[in-house]
């Protein structure tokens, strides 16, 4: 479990990110993004390709598989 958002992956930065052929699975964040959050100062493109998002928890906040 992460300690705040981003279960998985937590996006800080404007330098972008690419997912292929990945499962995330089964995380938990106390707050949002269960599985990947993106904070309101990233800027870059997240990009996901056949990838599976499946089994992901927030807690408290919103997004169990993604949110920003």
């Amino acid at each position: 479990m992460a300690g705040s958002d981003g279960g998985a992956i937590a996006l800080y930065t404007s330098s972008g990110m690419s997912l292929r052929n990945s499962t995330i699975d089964g995380n938990s964040a106390v707050g949002s993004g269960g599985a990947i959050f993106l904070f309101n100062f990233f800027s870059g493109t997240a990009s996901i390709t056949n990838s599976t998002i499946v089994g992901n928890i927030a807690q408290t906040g919103s997004g169990g598989g993604i949110s920003r």
